[in-house]
């Protein structure tokens, strides 16, 4: 079992998500930073979807009842096992009743561990991520405790990860109402510089600043994680792992699977521009 003795901030179980509840209003889910979680992962020769802790801004304190490796990817803090220091990026032995403490966030805003064969919490709907009216719980609390597999494997480096620097955009195809709006409204999407305003979370990323305002009829129509949708005022919505599987707003850019993740990694006020997309391996 890890205890848990300080949950930190947001802190959930995570794997890839739930692929096939849509239909009836479930999201789905998963890691906000996808390529991080199979990075942590892959790192210890884990199956892809293996359950994994994501952190968020401010680390837990945990504590490991029998040995184990584990492995960190994402946002990068000052991590320690007991009193000493622990590599971002490399396979980690952690021996029984040690503590796993995070501590200064350095850079970046989600950090995943991941542990050999995976966090065993329950499935339910096919995945083990935390999620809201779903699961029991949607984040740690302190005192709770997670089942491992005790049947760890050998420190091994099965992944050496590419790390690519942010170049200050986030990349984009045109939505389905992209061409409903004014040349205006498409020219400041184009040029501004957008910040995330404190509204964030897992559902959503709120921007700022606004553009111009607009006055589109829209019914109610499917929307993914990384839909941007336009609200009446010119607020920037951009749907995250758990948003909502319908909107009722214009959903007027599309966020590549890439740029999903670079902007889990953003925290308030962080700034960046659309980069607009033409070909599918402008994405990659």
């Amino acid at each position: 079992m890890i205890e848990v003795i300080k949950a930190g901030m947001y802190t959930t179980v995570q794997d890839i998500g739930r692929e096939t509840y849509s239909d009836i209003g479930v999201p789905k889910g998963g890691a906000m930073d996808q390529k991080a979680f199979l990075t942590a992962n892959a790192l210890l020769g884990n199956n892809p979807n293996d359950a994994c802790l994501e952190i968020t801004m401010m680390g837990p304190e945990l504590k490991f009842d029998s040995d184990t490796y584990i492995a960190i990817a994402g946002a990068e803090f000052e991590i320690y096992l007991d009193d000493k220091p622990q590599p971002h990026l490399q396979p980690i032995a952690v021996k029984a009743n040690q503590t796993l403490t995070y501590k200064r966030l350095k850079s970046g805003f989600r950090s995943y561990l991941a542990i050999s064969g995976g966090i065993q919490t329950p499935v339910v709907l096919g995945s083990r991520s935390f999620l809201k009216n779903v699961t029991p719980h949607i984040r740690l609390e302190n005192g709770m405790e997670l089942p491992y597999s005790k049947n760890y494997k050998t420190s091994e480096v099965y992944a050496i990860p590419k790390i690519k620097v942010f170049d200050g955009t986030l990349k984009v195809y045109h939505g389905p109402e992209y061409h409903q709006l004014s040349i205006e409204q498409q020219e400041q999407l184009h040029q501004t510089e957008f910040e995330v305003s404190h509204l964030n979370d897992r559902m959503a990323y709120q921007l700022q600043p606004t553009i111009e305002e607009h006055q589109i009829s829209q019914i109610t129509v499917p929307v993914l994680p990384g839909s941007i949708q336009l609200t009446p005022n010119g607020s920037l919505i951009i749907l995250m792992r758990d948003g909502q599987t319908t909107g009722g707003y214009p959903r007027v850019l599309q966020l590549s699977e890439h740029s999903i993740n670079q902007l889990a990694q953003m925290a308030t006020a962080s700034s960046f521009k659309f980069k607009f997309l033409t070909k599918f391996k402008d994405s990659l």
